[in-house]
């Protein structure tokens, strides 16, 4: 099965799931934060295919909106250093990743975490080492 394929049936199964009221919010934790924006991602590219860096926030907002999540902090870098310099919390995705494949970094307060999502392997996420 094609990867959009499958992007596009998990999109049209979460559509028809009914949106209740949600209860007392779950701690996200940074492999959350990684999967949340992942999701988004990929439903952005279905939805919001015309999406520029223009409308890049606003497009990624209206899909965060529409799955009743809380939008994490983006910024976008280059390595898993760039999430130094943002406040912890944020994730960075990479600015010029290799074609099909989504490279995302969050850090708690002390380590960084990877999510590598590529067409050569299965989604992982790991812990990754930087020094400052």
């Amino acid at each position: 099965m094609k990867r959009w394929t499958v992007y596009a049936l998990l999109a049209v199964s979460l559509l028809v799931v009914p949106v209740t009221r949600a209860g007392p919010k779950q701690p996200t934790t940074p492999q959350s934060r990684l999967l949340d924006v992942w999701l988004d991602l990929n439903l952005l590219d279905i939805f919001y295919p015309e999406t520029t860096p223009a409308t890049f926030m606003r497009n990624l907002k209206k899909v965060a909106r529409q799955l009743n999540q809380s939008l994490h902090r983006v910024k976008f870098g280059e390595s898993p250093r760039d999430t130094l310099r943002a406040p912890a919390g944020t994730v960075v995705i990479k600015r010029h990743p290799p074609k099909e494949t989504f490279i995302l970094y969050t850090r708690s307060r002390t380590q960084v975490w990877e999510l590598l999502d590529s067409p050569a392997r299965p989604m992982r996420i790991f812990r990754v080492v930087v020094r400052k």
